[in-house]
Parts: structure tokens; sequence; C-alpha cells
């Protein structure tokens, strides 16, 4: 049955993990994100498919498709200029994070503890949950007007935004 969340969307709670599966390899495999950018702490943004430009002014444009993973520790391997992560300084980060860009998504996938790993062309990111309860997300896929975000308790649902 769907309920209505806080942010006046249609919340479907019956979505299985293979949904968001098939979902989430539509909206990256075979495809390079125009943009990836860190967020506060940890979190980093993908930017994938159309660019929507923004309204708001300072507030970047994004893409019809975005993974956003936030409570994690994360780490690129293999990059050109070097391994780094989420332990390193912010300057270092963003600059490991712009090698993603442009960079076509062979592969992604998440286990049941909800760490997600993207295969790039000849580099992986890997990130590791660092989720403080079972009710916490690890991270949220945004497709056109359908948002798969993943539940802490290892549940996914799907909100979609009311008209």
């Amino acid at each position: 049955m769907d309920a209505m969340s806080s942010s006046g969307s249609v919340v479907d709670s019956a979505v299985s993990a293979g949904v968001v599966r098939r979902q989430l390899k539509a909206a990256v495999e075979g495809k390079a994100p125009w943009n990836v950018r860190l967020g506060h702490g940890t979190s980093v943004f993908f930017d994938f498919g159309d660019r929507e430009r923004s309204e708001v002014p300072g507030t970047p444009d994004r893409g019809s498709d975005q993974l956003w993973v936030y409570s994690s520790s994360w780490r690129l391997f293999g990059s050109p200029k070097g391994d780094a992560g989420s332990g390193d300084d912010e300057s270092t980060m963003e600059t490991a994070l712009r090698q993603c860009i442009g960079r076509t998504v062979g592969r992604v996938r998440f286990d049941a503890d909800l760490n997600l790993t993207l295969h790039f062309e000849r580099s992986k990111m890997t990130f590791r949950t660092l989720r403080q309860s079972t009710t916490e997300d690890a991270w949220t896929l945004f497709r056109g007007s359908s948002t798969y975000s993943l539940a802490g308790d290892g549940g996914f649902h799907r909100e979609t935004p009311l008209r």
C-alpha cells in the first residue's frame, strides 16, 4: 500500500532489491558521469544522463539520473593519479573524484550490507556504509520522476513526487 512521505510524495514500500538493482544498472552501467562532486563530509554525488539546469542561483545543475552516496567510507583504486579516498584531505578527495568524470562505469554492484562498488575503466570505487543505525539510508538513486532510496533495514522504497 502507498503512503505519504514527509516530503509530500507517494511512497511505494513494495519495491524489491531486484527492481532497485535493475534501475541502478540502467542509470549507471555503460555510462560516464558528467559531474562528480564532494558533498558534506564524505558524501559523493554522481550526475549521469541529461543535464537539467537548476533554477536556483548558486545551485549546481543535476543529471536526469543522479546517485547520492552518503554516510560512507569510500576509496578509488587504480586511478592514474593514485589511490585516494574519504580518509584523505579535501583537496585530495576532490582531485580523486574529478578523475571519475567522463569515465564509463562498466559495472555497478551492491551487497546485503548496502556497500556499493562502481567499476570504471581501469579503476574501481568502493563505498562502505557508515550508518549509525539501521534506520539510516546509505545511498539514493534519482531517476526522472522516481526516487529509488535504500532504506537502512536493507529494504527499498520508491518515492514518486506528487504532481
